[in-house]
């Protein structure tokens, strides 16, 4: 079941599209999130047969998030994880998400 973000947690002024805030929520809970499940996001926004990689969607992410102070840092062979600074500034928005057991099994690992 994919991460109802439909209410909107995160503020207007990020301008993040619906793609965006479904990957972000996914860093929720204090885990590494694996590419695996980024791009289970991403591939139901893609079409035709070919989108873009994982990783431009992270660029644009990254990008717009980069300016209020949350970082997403790349954990080798593992997948994402928020930074510590980037949790405690989304704690507030994590808080308004579905509970972290509506979450489909194998989105994020253990850090």
């Amino acid at each position: 079941m994919p991460i109802n973000v439909l209410t909107r947690p995160f503020p207007a002024s990020w301008k993040l599209i619906r793609r965006e805030a479904e990957m972000l929520a996914l860093f929720a809970t204090d885990a590494i999130v694996s590419h695996a499940a980024l791009e289970q996001v991403i591939a139901r926004y893609r079409v035709g047969r070919k989108g873009r990689p994982l990783k431009v969607h992270l660029h644009y992410l990254r990008e717009k998030l980069g300016p209020h102070g949350i970082r997403i840092e790349s954990i080798y062979g593992r997948g994402f994880r928020l930074s510590a600074e980037a949790r405690e500034t989304l704690a507030p928005f994590f808080e308004t998400l579905p509970a972290v057991q509506d979450r489909a099994p194998g989105t994020a690992v253990a850090a």
